[in-house]
């Protein structure tokens, strides 16, 4: 501005110097019809950088705001607008002449001639265009470009307004910019969907000499369609809809895939008598629970019903729903602990067998604090005799070093201890397995140690089975001795015979692919091979291996379980002319609207006949749980543990599952389950990560 100054200073007196100074006394010449105008321009001027000829500059003008003053002089031909502009040259030094000065000085002003403007501004653009749909609802912003420089002052909310279908002005801020000769109104809040809405600007908008624009312009745009047009939609029913195991605490949860608005939702259960059942609904940002005030009953039917008015903010209703179950039945069995051995200490991840008068505890590791992470693997193994409740030592005297992960096979007269992990990340070396193995009698407590030659690589999470003559050992996880932090899972294995001490390697045509954590049974004629997991994908297939001709053949796949997910190695056990599997999904989901992860476990149980050589559909489980202990015990398949210290069992008879009573203070993750006769005992294992227990339990019905 202070530049302007100058040049209007310095041009005024010129004025009469032109002609355009007379009076009417002094009978001087007068100017009488405006021809040319000086005008005043900005040069912004620029070094760039010294080059090969010198330096180099660039630099470019913009119409000014000045060049429309009302006080700038105009003059009666172009030769006397051009004789002031040289005659300002030489004596203002802010006239841009394209010298070297003034390019170094990097800003100057720059003068022109042209006639006076009297041609009125026109609309080069709307933006929004009329008629245009689809425009965001998150706040609005309205551009109208002009053919000419404007007059910011005219350009207000009396000139420039949006209004919407019933007249209503929309308040927001009107703004122009001399740059793009654009005139802007911005609206910073959020609109509704499909409304139109019109805009409009005035003749009392003006360009810089005051033409009026040409005309008024009114324009009309519809804001986008609601992209949202469906209800929030039940992703989960919990307990499931004709589920026959809900749980006696009655609660019911009902998850959305959408946030919801619950004015006035329900949430109600009813016995099967019709009678509503007392308790608190409660509606969440995604989810609607109920509460029964007292437990249900043992082995009911129940209906739940979803209604009222629940949808979400888009105003998309929700379809009311009903759905029935049942409460599973009343849990059995009854417990009573063992006595817990003085010189036998805590562990996990161990082995037990049962001889027929006694249990042996052989392995597994406990916590070495405070050396946190590491683990120890102890060696304190022993005897449980169920009639006297009583603990005896197990011989050190060339046993097998400690480990984890191994197999323990019971001969008949002997139990073999073979493979497993040796090392728990201990100096990096997480994986380190072993093929080493020892032959322990109980009836002498004496170890013979096993050969090594042409025995199978060092493994863990193998599978061993005991054939009458010959212990038969496959698969399992070996080190990647590249990364000893990485496992491998392996394919091969080997048939050991405790007579001649000697070892001797399994067919590997049609074997089943590599694997770990898979199961193995024996029927007494054939080893059958099922499930486990190779890197971090589980196994849904298997193989029988018939140890006489040394012939593996694949397991059909229809009807096996498998395609419901993710899942969890499966449990396995060999009912005497059947094989029955239960395979368990663990799924864990991230609820976003309530910040909190939910877990949906699902699972499958077939049976194989191997008589009919099919899979054979066994009704689910109640409470699935993700990687249990197993075993069979009168026509019944008992699961325990996982990450709950809690059971239940499938009758066969039934074809039903049952809970197991449930007691405290039992372990939940890595203790064995052992048959005993007509009971089952379950030792060892953790309550909760690191909290390592030497305690049993025994079950009996």
């Amino acid at each position: 501005m202070k530049t302007a100054s100058i040049l209007i200073l310095a041009i005024l007196p010129m004025f009469a110097a032109c002609g355009g100074g007379g009076d009417d006394s002094g009978g001087g010449k007068t100017m009488t019809t405006p021809q040319v105008r000086l005008q005043i321009w900005w040069c912004r001027v620029y070094r760039m950088t010294e080059g090969l000829t010198g330096l180099q500059y660039w630099g470019s003008c913009y119409g000014s705001n000045w060049d429309l003053e009302a006080n700038q002089p105009v003059f009666t031909s172009q030769e006397d607008c051009e004789a002031a502009i040289r005659e300002l040259n030489n004596t203002d030094p802010y006239i841009y002449d394209n010298s070297d000065e003034d390019k170094q000085r990097g800003w100057a002003v720059k003068l022109i001639c042209s006639e006076p403007d009297t041609t009125a501004p026109t609309v080069l653009s709307l933006i929004p265009s009329d008629d245009a749909g689809g425009i965001s609802i998150d706040g609005l912003r309205v551009r109208v470009a002009f053919s000419d420089m404007m007059d910011s002052e005219t350009i207000d909310a009396t000139t420039f307004t949006v209004e919407d279908a019933s007249g209503t002005p929309l308040v927001g801020t009107v703004d122009y910019s001399w740059y793009s000769r654009t005139a802007f109104f911005e609206f910073e809040g959020t609109l509704p969907y499909l409304a139109t809405y019109t805009a409009q600007i005035t003749t009392g908008i003006t360009d810089k000499v005051g033409n009026p624009l040409d005309a008024e312009y009114s324009w009309s745009f519809t804001t986008k369609s609601n992209p949202d047009v469906f209800a929030p939609a039940v992703t989960s029913l919990f307990p499931a809809a004709n589920s026959i195991c809900a749980s006696k605490d009655g609660l019911v949860t009902v998850r959305f895939d959408d946030q919801i608005i619950a004015t006035s939702g329900t949430l109600t259960l009813e016995d099967s008598n019709g009678a509503e059942v007392d308790g608190t609904a409660f509606f969440g940002a995604s989810t609607a629970t109920f509460t029964p005030s007292s437990p249900l009953d043992d082995n009911a039917a129940y209906t739940a019903h979803l209604g009222g008015v629940i949808g979400d903010a888009i105003g998309n209703m929700t379809t009311p729903e009903d759905w029935s179950f049942r409460t599973e039945l009343a849990a059995e069995g009854n417990w009573a602990p063992i006595a817990t051995p003085t010189d036998i200490g805590k562990r996990a991840g161990h082995r037990a067998v049962w001889t027929g008068s006694e249990m042996i505890i052989w392995g597994g590791y406990d916590w070495n604090s405070p050396n946190y992470p590491y683990i120890k693997y102890v060696s304190d193994n022993g005897r449980y005799d169920p009639e006297l409740d009583q603990w005896n030592s197990v011989s050190t005297i060339e046993a097998p070093e400690g480990r984890e992960q191994h197999t323990a096979t019971w001969t008949g007269a002997e139990m073999i201890i073979w493979g497993g992990g040796i090392s728990h990340c201990n100096l990096n070396n997480c994986f380190v397995s072993t093929n080493t193995g020892g032959r322990y009698n109980p009836a002498t407590d004496t170890w013979v140690p096993m050969s090594t030659v042409g025995a199978p690589s060092p493994r863990r999470h193998h599978s061993a089975i005991w054939t009458g003559t010959e212990l038969i050992v496959w698969g399992g996880m070996g080190a990647d001795f590249t990364d000893l932090l990485i496992t491998v899972p392996l394919g091969d294995g080997a048939r050991y015979n405790p007579v001649t001490d000697t070892w001797s390697p399994l067919s590997d045509i049609n074997a089943p692919p590599a694997r770990g954590r898979h199961h193995a049974v024996f029927d007494g004629q054939q080893m059958t091979i099922w499930g486990g997991s190779s890197g971090g994908v589980i196994k849904t297939n298997g193989a029988i291996y018939d140890p006489m001709t040394d012939v593996w053949s694949v397991l059909p796949s229809q009807n096996a379980p498998g395609g419901i997910g993710s899942f969890d190695p499966a449990s396995v056990v060999l009912t005497g002319p059947d094989m029955l599997v239960w395979l368990p999904e663990s799924k864990w989901s991230y609820d976003s609207f309530n910040q909190e992860w939910f877990e949906s476990i699902k699972s499958q149980t077939r049976r194989y006949d191997f008589q009919g050589q099919e899979w054979l559909t066994v009704v689910d489980a109640c409470n699935p749980r993700a990687t249990p202990n197993a075993v069979w015990l009168d026509g019944r398949m008992l699961s325990w543990g996982s990450d709950y210290a809690d059971g239940q069992f499938y009758d066969e008879q039934l074809d039903t599952w049952v809970p197991i009573t449930p007691y405290p203070g039992m372990p939940a993750k890595d203790a064995t389950v052992v048959v005993v006769g007509n009971s089952v005992i379950v030792w060892g294992g953790n309550r909760s990560y690191s909290n390592f227990t030497n305690t049993g339990y025994r079950l009996s019905f």
